[in-house]
This record gives structure tokens, sequence and C-alpha cells, in this order.
């Protein structure tokens, strides 16, 4: 197990994830990275996440999996409304005649804003849709309940192309995120968070000083679930309180890096992840 600890995420990987998370604004605390491709592969896990959570995501994800690489969710606890980005082979245009193949209904024609052109659309008239694509192979659909008071789906939409414009006060450029990103394989599912309240809840120990957290699902296995856990602290010393307060009961592995603290865990599947998702899929 501590050689799992010792893997390192591969550039390209990291420099992908780093490019969708600018597109996710800086006032969000937290995202869920998963990787389709294996999702795909993983029954057990496809069915404890449960895409009928994921809103609009989830309604596509059946249809485009085989084309998608990664999906991104983005969620406020305190706001309605999320932004799901994906990296796909599938053009907006594509996603949009899916889209309407479910009965949603969309816009004939685009509206612009900056350089994008940002579709809008309504889904049963319950949920407000807006999408939009970024890149070639990178949509972004952002959906908020019809009647919320709060932030709309177009606005929700433009908060991220504005994030992707001005990648200073996007999620990816938080120092702690950009540490997690490119100090921790993505796994089957990376949860990141600009804070270490989920950590928290599944171990118990000295959290002083932690900025934080991203948690990478390594492997599901009959019930049981391998978690790889990195933590960022303010200072080398209380990465090193931290690791001393740890119990040792239910930690795998552990290792310092300065400021930075791995861990490994095996836990039960579906208590795991409801605490994983707790505050990102509503």
């Amino acid at each position: 197990m501590e050689g799992l600890l010792e893997q390192q995420p591969d550039p390209a990987q990291a420099e992908r994830l780093t490019q969708l998370l600018s597109l996710v604004p800086e006032s969000y605390q937290g995202v869920v990275l998963i990787n389709v491709a294996e999702l795909a592969r993983n029954p057990e896990l496809r069915q404890s996440l449960g895409l009928e959570r994921m809103g609009a995501a989830g309604v596509l994800l059946p249809l485009i999996s085989k084309r998608l690489n990664t999906l991104v969710l983005a969620t406020k606890a305190d706001a309605p409304g999320s932004i799901a980005i994906f990296d796909s082979s599938i053009t907006p245009e594509q996603m949009i005649q899916m889209a309407a193949g479910l009965g949603v209904t969309v816009a004939a024609e685009p509206e612009l804003y900056q350089e994008f052109e940002v579709w809008k659309g309504n889904a049963f008239g319950l949920t407000a849709l807006a999408l939009a694509g970024v890149e070639k192979n990178t949509t972004v659909v952002a959906q908020a309940p019809v009647s919320a008071d709060g932030p709309t789906a177009t606005g929700l939409l433009r908060q991220a192309l504005d994030s992707s414009l001005d990648q200073e006060g996007s999620f990816a450029a938080q120092p702690e995120i950009d540490l997690a990103v490119n100090g921790l394989s993505a796994g089957l599912m990376l949860v990141l968070s600009q804070d270490c309240d989920l950590p928290s809840k599944m171990l118990t120990g000295d959290w002083s000083g932690c900025v934080g957290s991203a948690l990478s699902v390594v492997a599901v296995r009959e019930g049981t679930l391998t978690l790889r856990t990195l933590l960022v602290f303010e200072t080398e010393a209380q990465a090193m309180a931290a690791l001393e307060a740890m119990p040792r009961e239910g930690i795998g592995a552990s290792r310092q890096e300065g400021r930075l603290l791995h861990l490994q865990t095996v836990g039960d599947t579906d208590r795991t992840l409801a605490v994983l998702t707790s505050q990102i899929l509503q």
C-alpha cells in the first residue's frame, strides 16, 4: 500500500484537469471530477453514486459516456444550481440534439456572450439550462430551478465563462487546489475542496491549519473502497502535528511531504461515497 502513496499524477492529466477547473469560479468550495471511462467499467461505483442526483449531467451521461473523458460537477451548498463541465468529443450542437431527444426544450438560436455562443433551454418547465462550448472538446452546462431565488442558469454559465477568461479568479488558481491537482492522481473519482471538512468527517485528528484537500477513489471492489487523501496545510509543522495525531487504526499508509500529508484508507463503499458527495451532489 505504501507504493500507491508514492505514485505521482501524470503531468498531462494534471494540466488537463487544471484547464477544466479554470471554468469553475473560485467562490465554489468543492468540485467532483469523475473519470467516466472508468465509471462505465465499474458498475458498483456507478450504482453507488446514483446518476439521478447529478441533474442534467446525470440525464446526459448515459447517452454520451462512450465519448466522454471527464465530467466535472460544481455546486454550492448555500445556493441552488450547478455547473457541469464535459470533457468529450461531442460538440455543443450534438449535445443539444441529444437533450432535445429527452424532451428538453432549447432555443432555436444561441445568444452571444463575450466570445461564446450560449444556448438556453428548459427541462420540463422545472429546470432552466444554459450551455456553451468553450473549446473543441469542452462543453459547459449550467442548471438552476426555474422558480428559485438566486442565480439563474444563464448567470451561472456566464460566471463560468468569465472564470475561463480571467483564470486568476478561478477555482484552479487557488494555491491549495493547484497543489492538490499536481500532487494526487485523479483515480476513478476526485473530490477537491478549499477546506478539510470532508476528511475531518472520516478521520479524527488535529486539523489546525488545514486549508485544502483532495480525495481520490482508486479502487472499488466487493463493497469496499480504497481512498487516497491529500491534505494541504499552511505550514510543515502543522502537517507533522496532524500526522502525529492521526489514529493508526483505519489508515493503511501515510506520508508527509513538506506541508502536504498523504493518507490511504479502506472503507465501506456506500458510507464513504455518501460523505464524499454530501456537499456536492445534491
